[in-house]
């Protein structure tokens, strides 16, 4: 990967509590910005889905899908997690285009270990080689798959394989307005049909829209934890018992009188209130309805 072209793509960013991370030039946002990468993986999901409970009980093998490799910030603080007592094995995809911003921290973390320090103690020419790999701790297993193409496209292509299910799906992806296909209702539809057992998501986001969005792709949503400047995000479930703090009839008041509640549709990103069509469809959703609770 030639240096000078990663340089050009993204710049190093220093976070109000002094920790690095590193900002997309062409996208114009900044990775895991505020509380940085390890309180946010921490926070937003290992904690809100309670990782290390689920990797200290017996049974078959977690598995995490990571939507945006990135730096690896989520994967490698996921794995941290499982390392301290893994009693299930470790099934974890990552998926992204390509692994520029990880070969920009990299090379960043050999200049300078203080930066992007959950890199350390790996041996990165041979993950990279790889797209992954299998490894062994205390005796359980630890597989690792890269998935480096286009993830909305995978979803829509019935000939791709895949090999489990997701039990829990870490979703950090640029918004909506900087990456449009990665939030279309299409495309939630597609990771809907995906997730046939009980799995969960989080997301960053608490926008209505979005929910909007991830309701008529047939999921439950909920309010998920804070975290850094947002006083929630979102979650959403393939059941309504899932959920901790579920979305509510409250809620769905307030989308009616919206002005940025219409469900992620269309070729680009825009912002308008909820149509008859959608609100009727929104309002028949089972989780506003007694048979919801189910």
């Amino acid at each position: 990967m030639d240096t000078e072209k990663m340089s050009a793509e993204f710049l190093l960013k220093q976070l109000p509590g002094g920790e690095f991370s590193m900002r997309s030039v062409n996208i114009g946002e900044t990775f895991h910005p505020v509380i940085g990468a390890r309180r946010e993986a921490e926070n937003l999901y290992l904690a809100q889905f309670n990782v290390s409970g689920r990797c200290a009980r017996a049974g078959a093998p977690l598995t995490v899908w990571d939507v945006g490799l990135g730096a690896a910030g989520n994967a490698m603080h996921l794995i941290e997690c499982w390392a301290c007592q893994p009693q299930r094995d470790l099934r974890l995809v990552s998926f992204d285009l390509d692994d520029r911003a990880l070969r920009f921290a990299l090379k960043a973390h050999a200049e300078d270990e203080t930066k992007f320090p959950w890199l350390a103690g790996w041996d990165w020419e041979k993950i990279l080689r790889e797209q992954g790999g299998r490894f062994t701790v205390s005796g359980r297993q630890l597989c690792w798959e890269w998935r480096l193409a286009d993830f909305p496209g995978l979803l829509a292509d019935p000939s791709v394989s895949w090999s489990a299910a997701p039990e829990l799906i870490f979703y950090d992806a640029y918004s909506p307005a900087k990456c449009w296909r990665m939030w279309t209702l299409t495309h939630w539809r597609n990771v809907r049909r995906r997730c046939p057992d009980d799995c969960e998501i989080a997301f960053h986001s608490r926008a209505t829209a979005l929910r909007v969005t991830l309701l008529l792709a047939g999921f439950y949503v909920g309010r998920g934890v804070a975290i850094g400047e947002k006083e929630e995000t979102t979650v959403a479930a393939t059941r309504r018992t899932l959920l901790r703090r579920p979305l509510d009839e409250m809620w769905l008041r307030r989308v009616r009188r919206s002005t940025s509640a219409e469900p992620y549709t269309g070729g680009q990103y825009t912002q308008s209130s909820i149509s008859a069509g959608h609100l009727a469809a929104l309002s028949a959703h089972p989780q506003f309805q007694s048979a919801g609770w189910n």
